[in-house]
């Protein structure tokens, strides 16, 4: 009862939500589950009915937490009355309801994750919210060995629907799509991987600044299994600095810049011929140069790639002939 108190009360740190969120549902799934689902019942009437968005969102976030530790396929309408919490103005209930609605379904793949697919498909204004629930499900479930048999099944099915999604025109939602892309290649590299760089040929230049962008999500500091076949494909990857289209180049660069600084390993054999591209591009352009009034002032904007790339030019100098002296 006092973390329900103090979760409900405004001004509360969304980070603090979540963490009592967990707490409660620790809790919760040590008692029988008859009482487990009777409080899910409860909150999830709070949802409902909420007094406050902050009760709101606090009981969205206990029933995702309690839903990844038990399976609540039994509380019936569960997923629509969480995906019902998409409708208020409010961004944080919408964003508690988009984690929620991901959570309960890592607990119960086959009951809740055709529901996602679907609502995806057919919800096209709610559709940027349903994308974050299946990234939820597809970060939960990307990792382990059995984490990734449950979610397997399902994988031709999402491919295909992401793949569907990859020219959207909003690029926040082609951000989420790149994204589950790149972390759902993780469940299967050897056959997914091919794909995504067979799509890097593809005439939409939407097309291929998300299929690039997914690249940047497959790097991480950690060892993973993924690295040796990332490593042979960067560079059909980074091929894509020479495109045509200036968002690409930029897309491009964003995921160089990841790899460089967090697995250095997957481009250091590359960058005799990367190096003279990303230097082709710091020439001014005036093209990309426009002049723009405001009022009785005029300014230049420029439109070029970002100012990072100066900072990473150097960075990857020093290291390639610290490279060099090694060897």
């Amino acid at each position: 009862m006092f973390m329900m108190n103090l979760a409900s009360k405004p001004g509360l740190h969304n980070t603090a939500h979540h963490s009592v969120a967990q707490a409660v549902a620790s809790l919760v799934v040590t008692q029988p589950v008859s009482e487990a689902f009777t409080l899910v019942q409860n909150f999830l009437q709070e949802a409902q009915r909420p007094h406050s968005d902050w009760q709101h969102i606090f009981a969205l976030l206990c029933i995702g937490e309690i839903g990844k530790r038990i399976d609540l396929n039994q509380v019936p309408g569960l997923g629509q009355a969480i995906s019902d919490s998409f409708g208020p103005p409010n961004e944080e209930v919408k964003s508690a309801a988009s984690h929620a609605l991901g959570s309960v379904t890592v607990g119960n793949i086959p009951g809740f994750l055709p529901f996602i697919l679907t609502q995806i498909e057919n919800q096209s204004r709610r559709q940027y919210l349903l994308l974050h629930s299946l990234k939820e499900v597809i970060t939960s479930l990307s990792l382990g060995i059995e984490a990734i048999a449950q979610l397997r099944p399902f994988v031709p099915r999402i491919w295909d629907l992401l793949f569907r999604h990859c020219e959207c025109n909003e690029e926040g939602t082609r951000n989420v799509v790149a994204e589950c892309l790149g972390k759902l290649t993780l469940t299967d590299p050897e056959g997914l991987l091919p794909r995504l760089r067979a799509a890097l040929n593809c005439p939409s230049a939407l097309m291929r600044s998300t299929i690039v962008t997914a690249a940047k999500f497959r790097i991480s500091d950690q060892v993973q299994t993924i690295d040796p076949l990332l490593k042979q494909c960067m560079g059909d990857f980074l091929q894509t600095l020479q495109d045509d289209d200036l968002n690409v180049r930029r897309v491009v660069f964003i995921a160089f810049n990841s790899a460089a600084h967090n697995k250095p390993s997957l481009v250091r054999d590359l960058l005799d011929s990367v190096l003279p591209q990303l230097y082709n591009e710091t020439k001014v352009r005036k093209e990309l140069v426009p002049e723009v009034e405001m009022g009785p002032f005029k300014h230049t904007v420029d439109d070029g790639l970002d100012r990072g790339l100066k900072g990473l030019l150097c960075f990857l100098s020093k290291s390639n002939q610290n490279v060099t002296r090694v060897t």
